[in-house]
This record gives C-alpha cells, sequence and structure tokens, in this order.
C-alpha cells in the first residue's frame, strides 16, 4: 500500500544511519549506550517538523452499533487549531473511526496540509492502514479505499496509534457530540493545551525515570539493555514498515 506519490512513501519517514558517538563506559555497555543515541535520534527524525500537520482523530458508538459519532482535532504548524465532530446515526465502533479519519483527511487536504501525522486510539485502524492487518469488513473497506485516497493526495503521511489519555481532546468531543453538543467546524489560534508530540513525551519520559534511577547509584535498575529497548519499540510503533 502508498500513501503519497509512488516515489515518495507517504506512510514512512527516510532514515538515514549516520555515525553516533559513543559515551565513555565500560565495554559492557558502550554498544548498548551507542543504539540508545542512535534510537533517539531516529526517533528525532521521526517526530513531526515545522511544516508538519497533526490531526488526531476518534469515533465511537453507543451500542455497536448503534448512535455513533466522531471528532477531528487538526493543529496546523502556526499554532492554529481546527476541531469539528457531530454524529453520523447508527453505526459501528469502526465504521466510526473511519468516518473520523475520512473527515480529517478532507480537511487537512483542503487546508492546504501536505505533510501529517495522524494520531489515533484505534489500534485496528492504525494497523489496517499500516497494512499490518487485511481489512475482512465489507462495511469498512470503501471507507479504507476512500482513505488511501485521501492519503494519495498528500505529500507524506505517518498514522500512529496512540494511548486514549493521549487524544483526549478527540475523545471529548466525540462524547460531547454522542451527548448531543456537536461541534462545528472551528478554527481558533492557540495549541489546545500546549501538547507535543506524544511519542516524544512516552522517550522522554522513558529517559528521565532511567536517569532518575541511575542517579541514585544502581546503573542496573533499569540495565541500559532495557531503556534500548523500550526506545527501539516506541520508535517502531512511529515508523510502520514499508509497503
Amino acid at each position: 500500500m502508498r500513501h503519497g506519490h509512488p516515489a515518495n512513501s507517504a506512510r514512512c519517514l527516510e532514515q538515514q544511519h549516520s555515525g553516533v558517538v559513543r559515551p565513555c563506559g565500560v565495554h559492557r555497555s558502550r554498544s548498548v549506550f551507542g543504539k540508545m543515541a542512535l534510537g533517539v535520534d531516529l526517533m528525532a527524525k521521526s517526530l513531526p517538523t515545522a511544516g508538519t500537520w497533526k490531526l488526531f482523530i476518534d469515533g465511537a458508538s453507543r451500542g455497536n452499533p448503534g448512535r455513533a459519532a466522531y471528532a477531528v482535532v487538526i493543529e496546523r504548524p502556526d499554532s492554529a487549531v481546527y476541531e469539528e465532530a457531530d454524529v453520523i446515526g447508527v453505526a459501528t465502533n469502526n465504521v466510526a473511526e473511519y468516518t473520523a479519519l475520512l473527515r480529517g483527511l478532507q480537511r487537512a487536504a483542503e487546508m492546504g496540509a501536505r505533510r501529517l501525522m495522524v494520531y489515533s486510539d484505534s489500534e485496528l485502524l492504525v494497523k489496517q492502514m499500516n497494512g499490518e492487518y487485511r481489512v475482512k469488513s465489507e462495511q469498512i473497506q470503501p471507507l479504507f479505499d476512500e482513505a488511501n485516497d485521501w492519503l494519495s493526495r498528500l505529500d507524506q503521511v505517518t498514522i500512529q496509534h496512540v494511548r486514549r489519555e493521549e487524544n483526549s481532546r478527540a475523545d471529548q468531543l466525540c462524547n460531547e457530540a454522542l451527548d448531543g453538543r456537536p461541534k462545528p467546524p472551528t478554527v481558533r489560534q492557540g495549541t489546545l493545551d500546549k501538547r507535543r508530540d506524544p511519542m516524544r513525551e512516552r522517550a522522554l519520559e522513558i529517559l528521565r525515570q532511567a536517569a532518575e534511577s541511575w542517579s541514585r547509584g544502581d546503573p542496573h535498575q533499569p540495565t541500559p539493555e532495557s531503556v534500548w529497548n523500550q526506545l527501539e519499540s516506541l520508535w517502531r510503533q512511529s515508523t510502520p514498515p514499508k509497503s
């Protein structure tokens, strides 16, 4: 599957491996710290850059199928925030999630986005869009195809799974729409909560916890290997395999 122009994979960011200066230390840990440094470097390359838009989406159904709604939050590079949420009638959770993705991609493209980071707390949607899971539902297939059509109009797209608490604004708007308080299309200046990229925040938290433990004098709790494994896992989540 491609998300973008044939010559430029829109789902995956190109990675250039450059030399990494490894900190001094015992021989056993040297390669591990080198890997950690490389992992942080690669994660930094995959974080949103200037000119990259952020799209947070959510869909929900009360009853599954039941009364359903979608929500879209778009953060533009100029700090303007676009919000939209509404009901879509009776639908399943998955249909609601894909509806949110479609509305978000459409709005972002119409507003001029060329590079986009998409965040969703639906693991199924993310893995289907990244080619890890097949779409088996006849109801979802046309939505999946339409989403790929919108992706092909953008230069670069990364679709990443996040925890629900990292998608809190879209989740809130979706529930408000289900409660009878839809959000009409709105653009305003200023970020919602000065939120940073979720992956960056999770990576920093891993490093902060390790640094705090090591500062207490125990270099093995956690081990450098375990810290590296956490960072590597996080990085792989943000860079789906090329198709």
